[in-house]
């Protein structure tokens, strides 16, 4: 593994999507290209994974990185399975800081928090608790926290159809009426 980021690095992302036909999506990211589509059942070509199997192998990725950068940290002397998470990844790299940095400096840390940095708090060397941000839509939370569940039944869009020649900017002003 390549050495770990300096504690001040900021890492800024951008992806660009782009419609190519029915649910064919051509994304970039910096100078990676991939494909998603919706398999066939659901009105797709299958040119590519769908969305929440991205979504889901964005979250397994960051999860066994978070993994990889604390056992680095800790210099295992054995080898062996490391335990399934417990929760979410809320980001590829959180910091971590003792109970007792978390007791003496509890500002700072609540300050961090705040502006949206995740830490991990540790208890002799051991993670014990994750400090991350509120935030997110009550649906996120909602979803977070069991309370809504994706929808069961799969949905025909092949009646949707890209419409040509027409301004948003317009189709906007026709639905907003004289508000």
């Amino acid at each position: 593994m390549s050495a770990p980021a300096a504690a001040s690095t900021v890492l800024t992302s951008s992806v660009r999507g782009r419609l190519v036909t029915g649910t064919e999506v051509a994304i970039t990211a910096r100078q990676h290209e991939f494909t998603i589509d919706e398999p066939q059942s659901l009105g797709g070509a299958d040119k590519g994974a769908n969305p929440i199997e991205h979504l889901l192998a964005a979250r397994a990725s960051c999860t066994v990185i978070s993994y990889q950068v604390w056992a680095d940290s800790r210099r295992p002397r054995e080898r062996g399975r490391l335990p399934p998470p417990d929760a979410g990844c809320y980001a590829c790299y959180m910091a971590t800081i003792s109970h007792r940095e978390l007791r003496n400096d509890s500002a700072e840390v609540l300050r961090r928090v705040a502006a949206g940095e995740s830490l991990t708090v540790t208890n002799r060397g051991e993670p014990v608790a994750r400090m991350v941000p509120l935030g997110g839509s009550a649906f996120e939370e909602a979803v977070a926290s069991g309370q809504v569940q994706p929808a069961r039944a799969a949905r025909d869009f092949s009646s949707i159809h890209r419409v040509e020649g027409v301004d948003t900017a317009e189709v906007l002003e026709d639905l907003r009426g004289d508000r």
